[in-house]
């Protein structure tokens, strides 16, 4: 029949085709085959097979080397005491009132917790006779949001954003409202944005109860604390911060403006 005719026909052309294509392939050079062979993806590549008679050694080793260095870790933390202290929902000091009730209730008056450490009794004492390093952490406080994450004004931190008079000008528009500027005084926030604004402020003091219960306060390093990779990006746009009271607005959530803060922008801690 007429459609049997046409369809021997094209089953002819198609093998006619793949005779020269591969005529024309003994004439290629070897970098001209490769080329072809990448562009017809018919290049050949490595393709593993996850079976359990392959991946059983990469899983042994891998297992042993952390093994190896999980000892290590833990013959290292036995040298180190740790004490975790959650003070979420301390009483304060002040009035006995809980921490995160006092504050939701008053605002920005701040409330001081206090915890009482005993470092003779029921603790090797040798393991306290050294630098003692203060950190803290945040639950539930997920800072990896693009629209968080890019809430700042980097010309700004890095003290350019300046205007004619050579005072702080208004940030950019990625410090979305309110953290953008004050609506009473239109004096530009800052540093502006979310991350400024939600920038943890609490202040750690510690102290020593001497033999006569007295206590002494403790001094805590306050500089060279911070990555130089980090600190580069940080610069006052005048010498002095104090200057700068009168002509910026600190972030909503801040109890103290940038020029109370030692170093302004170039503050550490």
């Amino acid at each position: 029949s007429i459609l049997k005719d046409i369809g021997q026909d094209s089953v002819k052309t198609k093998e006619d085709k793949y005779m020269m294509g591969e005529a024309g392939r003994e004439k290629m050079t070897w970098w001209q085959g490769q080329i072809d062979a990448y562009q017809q993806q018919e290049s050949w590549v490595w393709r593993p097979e996850y079976t359990v008679h392959t991946m059983w050694w990469p899983f042994l080793g891998m297992g042993c080397v952390m093994f190896v260095l999980g000892l290590g870790m833990m013959s290292v933390q036995g040298k180190y005491n740790e004490i975790v202290w959650d003070y979420t929902d301390c009483n304060c000091t002040d009035t006995g009132d809980k921490a995160m009730d006092y504050l939701e209730k008053h605002g920005v008056k701040s409330c001081k917790c206090k915890l009482e450490v005993n470092i003779t009794e029921e603790n090797d004492q040798a393991k306290w006779d050294r630098d003692i390093l203060i950190y803290y952490g945040l639950e539930n406080f997920h800072q990896n949001h693009r629209q968080y994450a890019d809430s700042r004004d980097d010309k700004q931190l890095n003290g350019k954003r300046l205007n004619a008079d050579g005072n702080p000008d208004i940030p950019d528009f990625d410090c979305e409202a309110p953290n953008h500027s004050d609506n009473d005084t239109g004096l530009p926030i800052f540093p502006c944005g979310s991350i400024a604004n939600s920038l943890f402020n609490d202040t750690v003091k510690m102290f020593f109860k001497n033999s006569s219960c007295q206590l002494q306060p403790i001094t805590l390093l306050r500089t060279n604390i911070a990555m130089p990779f980090d600190k580069k990006r940080f610069k006052n746009p005048v010498d002095d911060p104090k200057t700068l009271e009168g002509t910026v607005a600190r972030p909503r959530n801040w109890t103290t403006g940038l020029w109370d803060l030692d170093n302004g922008l170039e503050n550490e801690d």
